[in-house]
């Protein structure tokens, strides 16, 4: 089983680099490097709020990986990010300038421009555009936030990946599958690249309207490892969840892409576990048509819930994949019928404004409840 490191990580920048020197110099060790690797890490910086709010990376592990890396004789190291929002404004607002002082080079993907390529397994997206600086390097941290997600459940290093890819892409997962365009984008990048991982719990996000809005939580962690799967899966370990309730994750584990059973190094896990409030998640099917029924009965619909928050910034209406939300009268409006429920309007929302509903819950929660009894009956 693949090892997953958890170290405490004291706040200050020199715990932050303890913690790393802990974990991540077994981690470079057994990626057997030569010194001319160019070596991308993708930080979670989907929006400018700062990583106290739980919601974005803290740039203090990002310059201690980049310190680490160059004193492994590492030379060409990239930072790379296309945000919800502007990309360059929120770079220079978090102040990753900082970081090509210490001798990294900062891009915004959007503006390197876009290569297609293919998915070796056709599950949602067939073919997407990734960023150039993907084919470009040769190794990729996927330096991930430790939060909920209303969509996904969890959003961690296999998730962050999916920034990678274009916007227009990523809308287009929303509006098919986004688990499976998830596994899409992580196998082409299992498949082509070295990718490793290491999360940020300093501080974690909480909550069922995640990734944006939540409450953050103190968690002093850090978590890393060789595999990305093994780590996400660790995370959701800490968080109080199971690995294999996160469709993406389990559909990962499936096709190959890593393992959802680790061991670990550091705290126990016992040790460090929350009950974090995951939301309810629908499980992913082989068949199209079973997900479809599924995510029909058992639909999540957002509404403006708190009107007093919205400023009408239109971001939930720029950001919707179906042009289902708008504002009106200088307020967010969902349109009902054209919803489909993927609840990109809720993840671009900074303000909190936005809710959603699930039809049919109580049905959905005794389902699930069944499902999980079945499942442990059949494995035992």
């Amino acid at each position: 089983m693949p090892p997953v490191y958890i170290q405490e990580m004291k706040e200050a920048d020199a715990g932050i680099h303890a913690a790393l020197l802990l974990s991540f110099r077994n981690i470079l060790r057994d990626l057997k490097l030569t010194g001319n690797e160019k070596v991308l890490i993708k930080p979670n910086l989907v929006v400018s709020s700062p990583a106290g709010s739980g919601v974005t990376t803290d740039l203090r592990i990002v310059s201690s990986l980049i310190r680490l890396l160059q004193e492994e004789g590492l030379e060409e190291i990239w930072v790379g990010e296309s945000s919800l929002e502007n990309t360059a404004e929120i770079l220079q607002s978090l102040g990753a300038a900082e970081l090509e002082k210490l001798g990294a080079r900062v891009i915004n993907f959007g503006e390197e421009g876009w290569i297609s390529v293919e998915s070796p397994l056709h599950l949602a997206l067939q073919r997407f555009r990734v960023a150039r600086a993907i084919l470009d390097c040769d190794i990729i941290i996927s330096a991930a936030k430790m939060k909920t997600h209303c969509d996904t459940g969890v959003t961690l290093s296999v998730k962050n990946l999916l920034g990678a890819i274009s916007l227009q892409d990523r809308q287009a997962a929303h509006r098919t599958d986004i688990h499976k365009a998830i596994v899409d984008v992580y196998s082409y990048l299992h498949k082509s690249k070295r990718v490793v991982s290491v999360v940020d719990a300093l501080y974690a996000l909480d909550g069922r309207r995640g990734p944006i809005t939540g409450t953050p939580i103190k968690m002093d962690l850090m978590v890393s490892g060789s595999d990305p799967l093994a780590v996400d899966a660790a995370c959701v370990a800490i968080m109080g969840g199971e690995a294999r309730a996160i469709p993406h994750l389990a559909l990962a584990q499936q096709h190959g892409l890593g393992s959802l059973n680790f061991t670990v190094e550091g705290r126990r896990l016992a040790d460090v576990q929350r009950n974090f409030q995951i939301p309810s998640l629908l499980p992913t099917s082989r068949s199209h048509l079973t997900s479809y029924a599924l995510s029909h009965v058992f639909k999540k619909r957002s509404f403006l819930r708190f009107a007093d928050k919205c400023n009408g910034c239109g971001a939930c209406a720029s950001n919707c994949p179906l042009g289902a939300a708008a504002v009106r009268n200088g307020k967010a409006w969902i349109v009902d019928e054209m919803c489909i429920g993927c609840l990109v309007c809720l993840e671009s929302c900074r303000k909190g404004a936005l809710d959603y509903r699930m039809h049919n819950e109580h049905a959905f929660l005794v389902a699930r409840a069944l499902y999980r009894i079945f499942n442990r009956i059949r494995n035992f």
